[in-house]
């Protein structure tokens, strides 16, 4: 594996300053892999143990804070799934151009990279989805407070989502990460989403024993633990 090298550097989404970080090597340095954090009090910091793996194993990667997150601008309670994604759109300059690239997307960015998929998919080939959420089409250009809580919150509303149907109509490879220990994503949701990719060149789905819904969190805090599951990631990439 190769030394990793990080560039932090910030970029402008509407009114938000972003926080980035670029992981590269000094023999890959064209980003080829979007990642992306999830809710809640996370940050792209969540994503670093990830991103070095990527970097060191030959898959340089861009990692940012969502406006409300980390070191970046704005506050949460201006965001909204819908500003999320124009801010995933917006680090989309940062990725090479000559190859197709790869997202890996932590719980509610799921459902963004699905939509990055859609609206891009001359982009990427290569999606990996870690403890992915969807949301009801009702939610997207709600911001997160108490009417975004209100329409998540009610008993399925993750099937009136269109992030299936989005992914049914995807033809690169799909790799989607869960633990089976997750309390906050119904098991349903995984594997309505893995039926949903039956158009894929590849795909698999790994469940994880006893590991939790904050899979950032435990690669952070458990990273000899995270270890096998990072190599099947990166194998994944390898194989296109």
């Amino acid at each position: 594996m190769s030394d990793v090298l990080t560039r932090d550097f910030t970029f402008d989404v509407g009114a938000n300053r972003l926080a980035a970080t670029a992981y590269t090597t000094v023999s890959c340095l064209h980003l080829e892999c979007l990642v992306l954090h999830g809710a809640g009090n996370s940050s792209k910091d969540r994503t670093a143990v990830l991103c070095r793996s990527l970097a060191a194993n030959g898959f340089p990667s861009l990692t940012f804070d969502f406006s409300g997150h980390g070191h970046s601008s704005g506050s949460l309670q201006c965001a909204s799934l819908s500003l999320r994604t124009s801010e995933a759109q917006g680090a989309l300059r940062y990725l090479r151009t000559t190859k197709r690239c790869a997202i890996l997307a932590f719980s509610m960015s799921g459902h963004i990279a699905i939509d990055l998929l859609r609206r891009h998919p001359e982009r990427f080939d290569r999606l990996v989805l870690l403890a992915p959420a969807i949301y009801d089409d009702a939610a997207y250009d709600v911001p997160f407070g108490p009417e975004f809580s209100q329409i998540i919150r009610t008993e399925n509303s993750w099937l009136r989502s269109s992030a299936p149907s989005w992914l049914s109509t995807y033809t690169g490879s799909v790799l989607i990460v869960s633990g089976n220990a997750d309390t906050v994503i119904p098991k349903q949701v995984i594997d309505l989403l893995f039926n949903a990719s039956s158009n894929a060149a590849r795909r698999r789905l790994i469940r994880l024993e006893n590991i939790p819904h904050q899979l950032g969190q435990w690669m952070t805090d458990r990273p000899s633990d995270a270890e096998p599951v990072l190599s099947e990631i990166i194998a994944f990439l390898a194989r296109g």
